[in-house]
């Protein structure tokens, strides 16, 4: 019998016996299945790709000639992408229409009669083919946005020169009561026209001087030196970019609060509908135990899809000389 260190040994020599070489497991490699390296397979599963229903696919993209299927009816499931079915008496549109500045679902503005209060003292301000509103707020004082007056010079964005500008005073599709050169501008020290985007807001007024007296008592519209309560009735009006050459207001709207800006300056919310044109427009609120109307502020800016603007509270502009 061996010693044990020989028999060890001779393992390392002569290798593992054949029982335990018997015993160790095998790889087998085999080839993929022939529906994975033959080019016209026999088992392998067709994908067939259908056309979309005509109801998911736009008015544009649909081919020419090609007849309009209808919807599915309301027993099966519809995609959420969908457009959902117009208002009962309204047209669908065949898209979707662009949210408009200070414009929502619902606009209230009508044309107003310029010889009546507070319509009287209002004009439309225009250097070539800018136009902004202004209002009548001394013998020969208007009041309008400072925005309004910003254009591109040769050195940069700048408040342009007054001799550029005209107030058409109770203007209506080319005939006004009155017109006016404006020789005198006056603005904000802290507003920046020459920024990329002229402001800051509420520093966005601007008192001009106007080269004819044509502030009468019954067109001058005073300045409210208080901020106007949310349940004043108030109007705004302007010559707007969508009726140019009318004057359409809202005619019964409100202050719905103040937000303080910049250096702690306030600025008037309001829910009255106007876009584009109507910047400088008074914010006109009623005082029923005066008899009448005053600005309460200076429209400046209006929301995208909805009646929601600022304006510059007339408590804070000069006073009227």
């Amino acid at each position: 019998m061996k010693p044990p260190f020989l028999a060890a040994l001779a393992l390392l020599l002569l290798g593992t016996p054949a029982a335990a070489q018997q015993a160790t497991p095998k790889v087998e490699l085999r080839p993929p299945p022939a529906w994975m390296t033959d080019p016209q397979p026999r088992g392998r599963p067709q994908i067939e790709l259908r056309r979309a229903p005509d109801w998911l696919i736009t008015p544009e993209g649909r081919q020419q000639g090609q007849p309009q299927r209808q919807p599915p009816s309301q027993g099966t499931s519809r995609p959420s992408a969908a457009r959902p079915p117009a208002e009962p008496g309204e047209a669908e549109p065949a898209r979707r229409q662009p949210q408009r500045i200070g414009i929502g679902r619902v606009d209230p503005r009508e044309p107003v009669n310029l010889a009546d209060t507070p319509w009287r003292g209002v004009g439309r301000l225009q250097r070539e083919n800018t136009i902004c509103t202004a209002a009548l707020v001394g013998p020969s004082s208007v009041i309008t946005a400072a925005h309004c007056l910003v254009g591109r010079g040769e050195d940069g964005n700048r408040i342009m020169p007054a001799a550029d500008f005209r107030f058409l005073l109770g203007y209506d599709r080319g005939r006004r009561v009155a017109e006016a050169r404006v020789t005198a501008i006056r603005v904000d020290p802290d507003y920046d026209a020459t920024s990329r985007t002229p402001g800051p807001q509420w520093a966005d007024w601007a008192l001009l001087t106007i080269d004819s007296p044509l502030g009468t008592p019954d067109r001058v519209l005073p300045l409210l030196r208080r901020m106007p309560l949310s349940s004043d009735r108030t109007m705004v009006g302007g010559y707007q970019q969508d009726r140019r050459e009318v004057l359409m207001a809202d005619p019964d709207c409100r202050v719905v609060g103040q937000r303080m800006q910049g250096l702690g300056r306030p600025m008037l919310l309001h829910d009255c509908t106007a876009t584009r044109g109507a910047s400088g427009s008074p914010i006109l609120v009623e005082l029923p135990e005066e008899g009448g109307w005053a600005v309460a502020g200076v429209l400046v800016s209006m929301a995208r899809g909805m009646a929601l603007g600022f304006a510059v509270p007339a408590e804070v502009l000069p006073e009227i000389r």
